[in-house]
């Protein structure tokens, strides 16, 4: 029984060693294997570094596709929004004020005083009849400030400096120089820490 139990060991042995060859064989595959997946990761990654460069959005070539119209509210005061058809969006008094300034430029310049003043009043009415919301508008029951309509600047408020000869045209946040020639210029009223800035000039006829 002794001689048959060694017999089986050794047998045992045997075939263990027997199957090492293909144990080595079937490691080098393996081996193999995950040496072909790291290459094929690195030549992947080798080719999407060379991916051609992403197109700048301010890249003129590129043709760009332009929205029906705008409704942002979020608008500046030197970018005039348009109205949108279904009424849900106004122009406010900045926008409607940029507006006005634009259309007094293409106006046909004053030759005096009294024409100066007639010129920006009713420049004014007119960009408001067009413009502003009615006062029934839910925009000006929100927020009137500002919504509301802009008026001409009424004759209390016009005056005439003496010292320096110019009609001086009062109205909230700005104060307009008229000259005799026709000529005015629309200043910013400085409030506080705020310095004067000249917004618009207009060249007399």
């Amino acid at each position: 029984m002794k001689k048959t139990k060694i017999k089986s060991k050794t047998n045992k042995k045997n075939s263990r060693i027997s199957e090492l060859p293909s144990i080595k064989v079937e490691a080098a595959k393996f081996s193999k294997r995950i040496e072909k997946k790291i290459d094929s990761q690195k030549h992947g990654s080798k080719i999407e570094r060379n991916l051609p460069p992403l197109v700048s959005l301010d890249d003129t070539s590129v043709v760009k596709k332009k929205p029906p119209f705008t409704t942002s509210m979020k608008k500046r005061s030197n970018s005039v929004a348009t109205i949108n058809v279904s009424g849900l969006y106004q122009l406010d008094k900045r926008q409607r004020f940029e507006i006005y300034k634009r259309r007094l430029k293409t106006k046909p310049a004053a030759k005096n005083t009294d024409e100066a003043v007639q010129l920006i009043n009713n420049t004014l009415v007119e960009i408001e009849e067009q413009y502003a919301p009615k006062k029934d508008s839910k925009f000006c029951t929100i927020n009137s400030k500002k919504y509301g309509r802009m008026h001409p600047i009424p004759e209390d408020r016009i005056k005439f400096n003496l010292d320096t000869g110019i009609t001086e045209m009062l109205a909230v946040g700005i104060i307009i120089y008229v000259y005799g020639n026709g000529s005015f210029e629309i200043w910013t009223v400085s409030r506080g820490n705020f310095i004067p800035k000249k917004i618009l000039t207009k060249s007399g006829a």
